[in-house]
C-alpha cells in the first residue's frame, strides 16, 4: 500500500470523492460531492479557517481508504482526523490509522 499527499490535483480529488460510492449505496452515501470538492480545492467559505492534510491510500492504483488531517491556526498542539473512509479491512484500516499517527506526530 502507498499514501499519497495531494493538493488540488485533479486525479486525486476525483479518487477521494469516489471511494464512497464503492463503499456504499447511493441511499447510504450522505456526502455531497460539489461542497467536498470546495473543500478540497479550498473555496469553501470556511475554508480560510483551517489548512488541509489531504491523503489517499492505494493498493496497486485501486483507491482503498482516504483521510484528512485538518490543522486550525490557533491550536498549534492539536489536529483533528476526518474523512476517513477505507474498505473493509483490517490490514488497510490499520495502515491508514498509523500514516495518520505519523502525520499528526509531524
Amino acid at each position: 500500500m502507498k499514501i499519497v499527499n495531494f493538493n488540488y490535483e485533479k486525479k486525486y480529488i476525483k479518487d477521494f470523492i469516489s471511494i464512497t460510492k464503492s463503499l456504499y449505496s447511493n441511499e447510504d452515501n450522505m456526502e455531497d460531492d460539489s461542497t467536498l470538492k470546495y473543500i478540497l480545492l479550498d473555496k469553501h467559505p470556511l475554508s480560510k479557517d483551517f489548512k488541509l492534510n489531504k491523503y489517499i491510500i492505494y493498493d496497486d492504483e485501486k483507491v482503498v481508504g482516504r483521510f484528512i488531517i485538518t490543522e486550525y491556526p490557533d491550536d498549534k498542539d492539536i489536529c483533528y482526523i476526518g474523512f476517513f473512509e477505507c474498505i473493509n479491512n483490517s490490514s488497510v484500516a490499520a495502515f491508514l490509522f498509523d500514516e495518520a499517527n505519523k502525520v499528526a506526530k509531524e
